[in-house]
């Protein structure tokens, strides 16, 4: 893929990485519930959950159509300019959509998706296990790389990897050289090319690419 523009720097980009791996796997994370059994298959990955209000028609339980009423606009002496009808909206009671976004695998991704449940109530319950088994999906289509396929495997880098543990917390990669890393965590290593903008639309990080990207709004 072409690289059009580069949007953040490798080290803000593996922050974000970082941050979004605690909503997953976390010990406060709104998803760590939910993406538990995707962690324990030796699956790292990074989300984040969301909620929005959309104001919606009332509909009438008859017909099923939107609920409208009529309009007058008159001039300061009282005749009538036009008329027309809206549709009345129920202000009290908002649509809750619940959203979520997620990457895996984190250290490397090579899928991002947006997951949006209309009318589902907040992400972490509705939007979140839809994300989790696209994943288990993506992982078994072969789209993760080189994760681990059983129960209970420990996490895998993509490629090969030296890591070096103590203070410094720095990882190598062969196939992404030199990455800062946090300390101690194996899981979250930087990618080539983070954070960059390919065909147009916003991808996840890394050379290569697969067709399931996150679309912009």
């Amino acid at each position: 893929p072409e690289v059009f523009n580069q949007v953040m720097t490798p080290q803000i980009a593996a922050r974000e990485r970082e941050i979004m791996g605690l909503v997953t796997g976390g010990p406060r994370g709104t998803a760590r519930g939910v993406f538990g059994p995707i962690t324990a298959q030796g699956i790292i990955t990074g989300g984040k959950t969301g909620t929005a209000q959309k104001v919606m028609p009332v509909y009438d339980p008859k017909t099923g159509e939107p609920v409208k009423r009529k309009k007058v606009e008159r001039d300061p002496k009282g005749n009538i300019i036009r008329e027309y009808e809206e549709i009345v909206l129920d202000e009290e009671h908002p649509r809750i959509d619940g959203w979520f976004l997620c990457i895996a695998p984190l250290s490397n991704p090579q899928i991002a998706m947006a997951v949006i449940i209309e009318g589902g109530g907040y992400g972490s319950k509705s939007a979140a296990p839809v994300a989790a088994a696209m994943v288990l999906k993506a992982r078994d289509l072969g789209l993760l790389g080189n994760v681990p396929q059983g129960n209970g495997a420990q996490p895998q880098m993509q490629g090969a990897q030296q890591q070096q543990r103590g203070n410094g917390g720095a990882s190598q990669s062969g196939a992404a050289g030199r990455n800062q890393n946090n300390q101690g965590n194996r899981n979250q290593g930087v990618p080539p090319n983070p954070g960059v903008i390919l065909n147009g639309n916003q991808g996840v990080t890394g050379n290569r690419r697969r067709d399931v990207r996150l679309q912009p709004q």
